[in-house]
């Protein structure tokens, strides 16, 4: 899954095989880091499956959010989110599966689909923004526009065993 983040910046790191400090890199990329208000991770890598994991972003119930600007080529995309360092544990919010429309999709680590919207909109190049919600057994999905407010698909609550 490439995590394609948006950035206007003036000051960023070289593009590099590993991730930027605080980051752990799963299944490779080529990844940047770019300072502008706050740091912004880019993944460069033309082919592939990449992931980038915080070493330091932890918790059980809470909210997740990142922006994304998936390029032409770029499916699916998205976000991982209450995820273990190696990702074998944790759910994963998904752009595309439906070619030429878009799609949005919700997965357990294992892959299996917990929610899907076959019609959710996006363009390559739009920025998108993603968020995973959990609360006590059970999480929903949204797809917002760059704004962080505008709702262009969300998920019914799914129920999920509270050990994940």
């Amino acid at each position: 899954m490439a995590l394609v983040t948006l950035s206007l910046s003036a000051a960023s790191n070289p593009v590099a095989a590993e991730a930027p400090p605080g980051w752990t890199s799963v299944g490779g990329g080529q990844w940047q880091q770019v300072i502008d208000l706050q740091p912004v991770l880019v993944q460069r890598s033309r082919e592939g499956v990449a992931s980038a994991v915080s070493d330091s972003i932890r918790g059980t119930h809470g909210a997740w959010r990142c922006w994304v600007q998936p390029s032409v080529g770029t499916d699916p995309c998205g976000l991982w989110f209450q995820a273990s360092r190696d990702l074998t544990s944790g759910f994963k919010c998904e752009l595309g599966g439906n070619a030429g429309v878009g799609g949005l999709t919700l997965q357990d680590a294992k892959g299996n689909v917990l929610w899907r919207d076959h019609w959710a909109p996006w363009e390559p190049y739009e920025a998108i923004a993603l968020e995973g919600i959990v609360e006590k057994g059970r999480i929903r999905l949204q797809m917002l526009r760059y704004d962080g407010h505008t709702l262009i698909s969300q998920s019914d609550w799914v129920a999920v065993p509270e050990t994940e």
